[in-house]
């Protein structure tokens, strides 16, 4: 028993330092209405910061609309911050007025994935 346990707790310690790291924080965003389509469609802004482990790396969200099919959004450098961090983006327009957006922050780089799920609660916003 004392085995399972140590393997239980191994294991979900091991969860949490790929699902709520120090490598991806998001630190803002905001949805309103979406530029350009004539006031039907949502949009979402978010920053995060990531940490500069490589020059190659996946940086954005993965998100769902009312509970619908996963998708991601790609994001875009900034600058650099202190620390060897750096500041990504994402500016887009997604869904439609009135439906409600589900996202974590993914990071993506070395082989490894890192997310940014509000501490297993993902993010929710509404597409005004």
């Amino acid at each position: 028993m004392k085995h399972f346990l140590a393997f239980v707790f191994f294991f979900v310690a091991s969860l949490s330092s790929v699902f709520a790291s120090d490598e991806v924080r998001l630190t803002d965003f905001d949805t309103a209405t979406g530029l350009g389509c004539y006031g039907r469609c949502g949009y979402i802004s978010a920053s995060f910061k990531v940490k500069n482990i490589a020059y190659e790396k996946w940086v954005g969200i993965y998100y769902r609309l009312n509970g619908g099919e996963w998708r991601e959004i790609p994001g875009y450098y900034v600058r650099p911050l202190e620390e060897g961090y750096e500041e990504w983006k994402i500016n887009m327009n997604v869904g439609e007025r009135g439906q409600r957006i589900e996202f974590v922050a993914k990071y993506e780089v070395a082989g490894k994935t890192y997310w940014d799920n509000n501490n297993y609660q993902n993010f929710f916003g509404d597409l005004n």
